[in-house]
């Protein structure tokens, strides 16, 4: 009964949100930040919110570009991975919780090929809201990857009354994509400054 109602969640999920980002524009700003970083043969770690984890995800199906994700094992987020997988991304899975190990070690293991791309909300998979976790960063740091911070806004939508205020384009909205510089101070790479990077530029 469970994986029926996941199938059928996913199916209805995916059909609501493909119609309404069919519908939207796209406004991209400062893409050769991110293209510059690609040339530099090295990782990425891309940084955004969790609120904003549904603009940025439909953002690189329209890319074609080879991407991870993180995603955790919970009921709600085991709905949401079959939307992303649906726009190419590849998932990472674990949580904070349940195999948060797991996921660091394939962050390692991915981060060894320098054209690897993980885009991840920092504050995810269950809040604090808008506060970095260390752990991600802390292997961003060991594996010398880029930090950069995506951000895309609609400019209509809906919150949801979730922990994290989750963003829902309406209908017929632009979406801006931002691009931040790369976070040069390698050396001050903690939950603290990421925090400040990823608000600044968000």
């Amino acid at each position: 009964m469970k994986k029926i109602k996941i199938l059928l969640f996913k199916f209805l999920l995916r059909f609501i949100l493909n119609f309404i980002f069919l519908t939207c524009k796209w406004s991209v700003k400062n893409k050769k930040n991110f293209e510059k970083a690609i040339s530099k043969n090295k990782p990425i770690m891309l940084c955004f919110w969790h609120c904003n984890l549904l603009c940025v995800s439909r953002y690189f199906k329209k890319t074609k570009l080879n991407l991870y994700g993180v995603s955790s094992s919970h009921f709600d987020s085991e709905i949401l991975a079959g939307v992303l997988k649906s726009w190419k991304i590849n998932l990472i899975r674990g949580s904070s919780t349940r195999g948060w190990m797991n996921v660091i070690k394939k962050m390692v293991k991915l981060f060894q090929d320098s054209s690897t791309i993980i885009a991840l909300t920092n504050d995810g998979p269950k809040g604090p809201p808008k506060i970095a976790k260390e752990g991600s960063l802390a292997v961003a740091k060991k594996c010398g990857a880029q930090i950069m911070v995506i951000s895309a806004k609609p400019t209509k939508n809906w919150t949801l009354h979730t922990w994290d205020n989750t963003i829902i384009p309406k209908p017929f909205s632009t979406i801006n994509v931002i691009f931040s510089n790369i976070y040069i101070k390698a050396e001050n790479i903690n939950s603290k400054n990421i925090t400040e990077f990823i608000n600044k530029n968000s």
